[in-house]
């Protein structure tokens, strides 16, 4: 691994010493190399996707971040950066980015049979990388972004405010221009798109989308978002709106759980209470899917358990389908792999290789079934471990046990022979054919 290899450096004389190696944390002990490797080289993938400019400039031997010059502590990167790109023989992100705009450009798209029209939807945020992309991509096909756009008023608002594209976090002060205090809270994502489309040629046509007079507070505040409008106590009065509306909800929870229990209890009671309301038409959204997922699981949707609908809560007649997972959680060749890489960095355990070795894919490539997989593991058989590991092996652990144990035994009292019980004989009987006496034993057997 050439990033491995560049960490790992030795420190040299200071003139020929790498910038990294006077930063604390990045100075890696062997088994800490790789973990700081995997760590930059996914630093060093997000530039190349955000920032492509910055390593065109790292790669001219220019320590800036494409728009001002680097911090003091900040300048061990573009090295760095220089020192792994010479030692990979391929091209390095920034250069294959280049190279690819240059042939889109041309439109010369080699075996890629692209279609004359291209349509994108729903995207909140596009990287520097992939609006470049579609600009060349544009000089010679009709590109569509479909963009969804809470307020099309904030949209016209900020137009001319963002047209000299993108600037500093810190410098952008579209938020106080947003009227409505959702917009300026949660817009961020908006904003910034909008501030990178400027940098790019397009026309904007919006899609208007008749709204039904608002009737309910949701109603409500879906119109002032609409409007970029912050309404008034007297404005709020004025609204009719039932005491009894129930649109809006707001619930504390003490944890992931309870706001999953809350969440069923309120589904099943609104279903109750509107007949004309059908689960298909319930949409739940929340940040952070895969950590919510078992839970959700766990609370909804047990028809495939017998008597679960008839004696359970009524949100287990449920139908439930989770969107928008991770790949890891979907994708089970992904998963596989991900946990066949992570058996580096801990003690492989017999459950650990039976788990690996049950998964389907080593199934479906070694002809495993469950009879064969049982069979392998307990016939395993590893080498002995050396003398400066066995005090941390199990069986270590058992043998000192029993030596306490005996040893607490026949030194307790004035005759070591009247404390022996049966039960303590049986203690050490245990002990003894659990263990194998560690000290005893060249081998020893997982099963």
């Amino acid at each position: 691994m050439p990033l491995s290899r560049t960490t790992s450096t030795k420190s040299g004389p200071a003139d020929r010493r790498p910038p990294w190696r006077g930063q604390g944390w990045l100075n890696p002990t062997k088994r800490a190399t790789l973990s700081l490797a995997r760590r930059l080289a996914t630093l060093f993938s997000s530039y190349a996707v955000q920032r492509p400019e910055m390593l065109r400039a790292w790669s001219a031997e220019e320590a800036t971040d494409g728009y001002a010059p680097l911090a003091a502590d900040l300048e061990w990167q573009p090295y760095l950066w220089r020192e792994v790109t010479a030692r990979v023989s391929e091209p390095a992100p920034d250069q294959q980015l280049a190279t690819t705009l240059e042939r889109l450009r041309s439109n010369d798209t080699g075996h890629l049979n692209l279609p004359d029209r291209l349509s994108l939807f729903g995207h909140t945020r596009l990287a520097r990388s992939e609006l470049a992309l579609l600009e060349a991509l544009g000089q010679h096909r009709d590109i569509h972004l479909w963009l969804p756009q809470t307020s099309t008023t904030l949209w016209d608002k900020l137009a001319p405010l963002v047209a000299d594209g993108v600037v500093y976090r810190t410098a952008d002060d579209t938020a106080s221009h947003a009227s409505n205090p959702i917009l300026s809270a949660f817009g961020r994502d908006t904003r910034e798109l909008q501030r990178s489309l400027a940098g790019i040629e397009y026309l904007d046509s919006p899609v208007d989308v008749p709204a039904p007079a608002p009737q309910s507070m949701l109603s409500w505040l879906q119109a002032d978002i609409r409007a970029d409008r912050e309404a008034t106590r007297a404005e709020v009065a004025d609204r009719d709106v039932s005491a009894q509306d129930r649109s809006v909800q707001v619930h504390s929870c003490h944890g992931p759980a309870r706001q999953v229990e809350v969440l069923r209890d309120v589904l099943a009671g609104l279903l109750e209470d509107d007949p004309t309301l059908e689960p298909r038409d319930i949409l739940v959204m929340c940040p952070r899917v895969d950590d919510y997922a078992p839970l959700i699981q766990a609370q909804f949707g047990m028809l495939d358990v017998p008597g679960a609908a008839r004696k359970g809560h009524p949100a287990h007649q449920f139908r439930v389908r989770l969107a928008d997972r991770g790949a890891r959680h979907t994708n089970p060749l992904l998963s596989f792999v991900i946990e066949l890489l992570s058996l580096a960095d801990s003690r492989v355990t017999a459950s650990q290789v039976k788990s690996l070795m049950a998964a389907p894919p080593v199934q479906a490539r070694f002809s495993f079934d469950e009879d064969s997989v049982t069979w392998q593991v307990s016939g395993l058989r590893l080498p002995a471990l050396s003398g400066d590991l066995m005090p941390t092996t199990w069986t270590s652990s058992r043998s000192r046990t029993t030596t306490r144990t005996v040893g607490n035994v026949a030194w307790s009292g004035s005759s070591p022979a009247s404390r022996w019980t049966l039960s303590t004989v049986d203690t050490c009987l245990r002990s003894r054919r659990w263990s194998g006496w560690a000290a005893a034993t060249s081998t020893w057997s997982v099963g």
